[in-house]
């Protein structure tokens, strides 16, 4: 593989920020680093999230969530949710009375007994989740529900989507 015009670029090697110059048709293997510059990674400040109201959090009733996103068929939570569970964490952390149950559930798609591991294995991510970042595990119970009580019929990928969820239910308040 063959570069363009020569060109200097930063490049990442362990956490150092590492100087390159790109002479035109060189081959990858012949790349030089011309200077070596170690850099700290760039601090970043983040916001601390918004808590949930303690009005909003009443027993029997679901906390409304934005949607807490998956890598497809895996209990892997996907990065772009670590906000909202973070603020979700942030609220069990302030208003340590509250307990909480988190539903998993799934769309109608594939073997049942599949379906009811993933959408526990979900929950029970969250919850793991939740106690990295402080929240004692007896204050949260998981369930897995599969596809049981889907929000929409499944007729449409759309659909599908939408009953592929989280529920976190207060439980408990002191």
């Amino acid at each position: 593989k063959t570069f363009d015009p020569a060109q200097t670029i930063w490049g990442d090697s362990m956490a150092n920020h590492l100087l390159f110059e790109l002479k035109p048709q060189y081959q990858e293997e012949n790349i030089q680093i011309v200077e070596e510059k170690v850099q700290p990674p760039p601090i970043v400040v983040a916001a601390e999230p918004e808590r949930f109201s303690r009005e909003a959090l009443q027993v029997d009733r679901a906390i409304q969530l934005q949607p807490i996103y998956f890598v497809k068929a895996k209990p892997i939570i996907q990065e772009q949710s670590y906000p909202e569970l973070d603020r979700l964490s942030q609220t069990l952390l302030q208003n340590t009375d509250i307990h909480i149950r988190i539903d998993g559930y799934t769309d109608n798609f594939g073997d049942m007994e599949a379906l009811m591991k993933l959408s526990y294995d979900r929950a029970a991510a969250i919850r793991q989740y939740l106690v990295r970042k402080g929240v004692e595990t007896f204050r949260i119970q998981t369930r897995g529900r599969g596809p049981a009580n889907p929000v929409t019929d499944n007729a449409s990928e759309e659909a599908k989507q939408a009953n592929r969820r989280v529920e976190v239910i207060v439980t408990k308040r002191n």
